[in-house]
């Protein structure tokens, strides 16, 4: 079917609802009045949609009033890390009463609910979008306000009849505007903040690590070659019969180790392994020991880094209670005689305190 260029401006559909001249227009020629729709309130249906785009990730958002149901919809896609979440708040039988403009070149929209607001604005500088949405992603909102600007002279208008007797569809599209602005939004798409979160909350079970493929290679070389015997790495004949955070202590040359490394999912050059190799890389610090927490009453006070190396047993320590009662008795009737002979006393009770790397006892003296 040939397509056909609307050239002059006139009303998109006639007398009896139809459309009057089908085809596409480059610029919005098709004049649309909702009043001149002759079909119920209840099956027309408008909407204004947006998305703004910058390779990394995207922002959607709509308001829509589709008769029947009106919906207010914002999406947030996260390319890097695959993540997206849509919330789409909707309402019953809005049937018009939104007023959404009837060209795209003047009005304004405006809509909100509960815990969320959108705003779609012209402004002397652009078409100005605001929105904010509470418990989008995990509980935490989004906020944005984007600033489009530079419209192209041309868009791309449709206007469809359909078969049925005042059925059609028109829209138009504006590609390619500049967006400035900002968008906050706080989810499990915020990686480092979520990891934060878990390591704090895992420290007694677990050590977690945050880096580049070559840093986590070279964190889980230190610690291989810290945990095993130079007889276990060098009699070792198949990587895969040790422990997955050990095999890269058992590479022989640079080239091993990129093989190795592979298997583990860390994609590495061999300049890269020999570098490792070499402890030109050095291993990462435990993600909760590069965590700062500010106190605004002690903003000026200097801040002690403490560092320690990722070569050691990262496991936390727990001994039971009961056991740890035993222990306390032995060491309270190691004491005594000691105790007997310096005249101390021998009642007291002894101090233990349990860390992953150590434990510590320490005994009170009173003297009598």
């Amino acid at each position: 079917m040939r397509q056909h260029e609307i050239t002059r401006s006139r009303p998109l559909l006639d007398s009896r609802g139809n459309i009057a001249e089908p085809g596409f227009a480059k610029r919005l020629l098709p004049v649309y009045r909702r009043a001149d729709v002759q079909a119920p309130a209840y099956r027309i249906k408008e909407w204004d949609y947006y998305l703004i785009n910058n390779g990394r990730c995207a922002v959607a958002l709509t308001v829509a009033d589709n008769g029947y149901m009106g919906m207010d919809s914002i999406s947030f896609l996260d390319f890097e890390n695959h993540w997206q979440q849509t919330l789409s708040p909707m309402c019953a039988f809005p049937m018009g009463r939104r007023k959404l403009p009837e060209s795209s070149s003047t009005g304004d929209v405006a809509v909100s609910g509960k815990g969320y607001e959108l705003a779609f604005r012209h402004t002397a500088e652009g078409r100005l979008l605001i929105f904010r949405m509470e418990n989008f992603a995990g509980g935490r909102p989004i906020e944005g306000r984007i600033l489009l600007t530079d419209e192209p002279p041309e868009s791309m208008v449709i206007c469809t009849p359909f078969r049925k007797r005042g059925h059609f569809y028109f829209n138009q599209k504006i590609n390619c505007m500049r967006a400035s602005g900002t968008v906050t939004v706080r989810g499990p798409r915020n990686i480092l903040r979520t990891s934060c979160e878990f390591a704090v909350d895992s420290t007694d079970s677990c050590t977690l690590y945050v880096g580049s493929p070559a840093e986590v290679a070279a964190t889980l070389h230190a610690y291989a070659t810290a945990t095993l015997s130079a007889a276990q790495r060098a009699f070792c004949s198949d990587e895969n019969d040790l422990p997955v955070c050990k095999r890269l202590a058992a590479s022989a040359d640079p080239a091993d180790f990129a093989r190795i490394a592979e298997g583990l999912g860390l994609n590495l050059s061999e300049r890269t392994a020999r570098r490792i190799m070499d402890g030109q890389i050095p291993p990462l610090d435990p993600l909760v020991e590069r965590i700062v927490i500010e106190d605004p009453k002690a903003a000026s006070a200097p801040v002690k880094s403490r560092r320690k190396r990722a070569s050691g047993d990262g496991r936390g320590l727990k001994i039971d209670d009961a056991d740890l009662l035993e222990f306390s008795d032995a060491v309270r009737r190691a004491f005594s005689d000691l105790a007997r002979d310096y005249y101390l006393d021998a009642s007291v009770q002894p101090d233990i305190v349990v860390r992953k790397d150590r434990i510590s006892v320490s005994i009170p003296v009173q003297k009598l």
